[in-house]
């Protein structure tokens, strides 16, 4: 039965016997956390050896080096790294669900803009469906059943060609010449090629 301690949600269950609790953020964490872990106990047949989150992202991680650019690489390490933060690098990862995810998304999403928040998502997705291919974790990929997060779109400000060129005739030294064609010589001269 969930019930709040100081800012988090705890989540309590009887395995054996014994009390097992674990805290989260949220009150729909813990029921979806709740709900797992009694299906656990009712179908004990349904349970496989899960990887933790901490091996899941260090074979990926070791997948994506050898694959990815060096910036795409530092993106989804970065993206395990706040994962393990959140929910602990012994989680096992088939304890992951759609709810847990939702709220992982929801945190970051108070911190970081939307943009940010999905594509930490679409690199999670990528690497689940890595898990499932090589190390059969368990469908359906839980990062897939999010729906994405809005994203405030921003318009970048184009000023009036007024505006450009009362610059352009302050300007001096280097911030004069035309870096649109690619030529050293300022932009608008008679030897300039546009």
């Amino acid at each position: 039965m969930p019930y709040k301690l100081g800012k988090k949600w705890m989540a309590q269950v009887n395995i054996d016997g014994q009390k097992v609790r674990k805290r989260f953020e949220t009150k729909a964490e813990v029921k979806a956390w709740e709900i797992d872990q009694k299906d656990r106990i009712l179908h004990p047949e349904k349970q496989i050896r899960s990887v933790s989150l901490l091996e899941w992202g260090t074979g990926y991680l070791e997948f994506a080096l050898r694959k990815f650019s060096p910036k795409v690489f530092n993106e989804k390490k970065n993206v395990f790294r706040l994962l393990v933060l959140r929910f602990g690098a012994d989680t096992p990862v088939s304890e992951l669900t759609p709810g847990l995810v939702l709220g992982y998304c929801q945190k970051e999403l108070k911190k970081r803009s939307g943009h940010s928040v999905n594509k930490d998502l679409k690199n999670l997705q990528a690497a689940y469906n890595w898990g499932m291919k090589y190390h059969d974790f368990p469908e359906p990929n839980p990062f897939q059943k999010v729906d994405r997060l809005p994203q405030d779109q921003q318009v970048r400000y184009v000023p009036p060609e007024r505006d450009f060129w009362a610059v352009y005739n302050v300007a001096t030294g280097q911030d004069r010449f035309c870096s649109m064609h690619s030529c050293s010589r300022p932009h608008g001269a008679e030897n300039c090629t546009s």
